[in-house]
């Protein structure tokens, strides 16, 4: 475990380095409690059904589920490592918005994000800009808005979205299971 990046109602989430592969993951870690022990089960059923069904070629936007475990009663969900979130993002921009060309960019990506879930049966119940997290680069300076909305930088956007899952998503039957 290495940072601390976030914590919300259902638990907290570190930056984590697998001990083998050396690879950099996201850990969530749900909090030991029977209700939120539920939804994080429908949650891992609903992403290993998206991961082995809907996006096997990682193609659609979604968050990727490498594994999960339990741990001292919580149940930990290991996921790839993201960067920072749109509102986040926006924030750092002191909310002034974002260039036409990396609103079009990110709107596509999650359009296309939003489409595969509808195909494939999954409502997501929590669609808001601190779900929506960018898979690269780690940081986006504001200069580099600033500078691509003059024209300055190379046409091409700076990283790409990523729809993040949250417990709140719902699967429609019979697919797959936890365990």
């Amino acid at each position: 475990v290495l940072d601390l990046l976030g914590q919300g109602t259902f638990g907290q989430c570190f930056r984590c380095q697998d001990p083998l592969t050396k690879q950099m993951v996201g850990v969530k870690v749900i909090k030991n409690k029977p209700a939120f022990h539920n939804q994080a089960k429908t949650e891992i059923q609903v992403l290993l059904y998206l991961r082995e069904r809907v996006d096997p070629d990682d193609r659609r936007h979604l968050v990727r589920l490498h594994d999960y475990f339990q741990f001292k009663g919580h149940i930990c969900m290991v996921f790839e490592l993201l960067s920072i979130n749109l509102y986040e993002l926006l924030r750092q921009n002191k909310f002034r918005g974002l260039p036409l060309p990396i609103l079009q960019h990110f709107l596509q990506q999650m359009l296309e994000s939003v489409a595969a879930l509808e195909a494939a049966g999954v409502v997501h119940c929590d669609l808001k800009p601190e779900n929506v997290l960018l898979a690269a680069p780690p940081k986006v300076p504001a200069w580099y808005l600033e500078e691509r909305a003059k024209g300055v930088i190379p046409k091409g956007p700076p990283g790409r979205t990523k729809r993040a899952a949250t417990a709140a998503a719902s699967a429609a039957q019979g697919k797959g299971k936890a365990k």
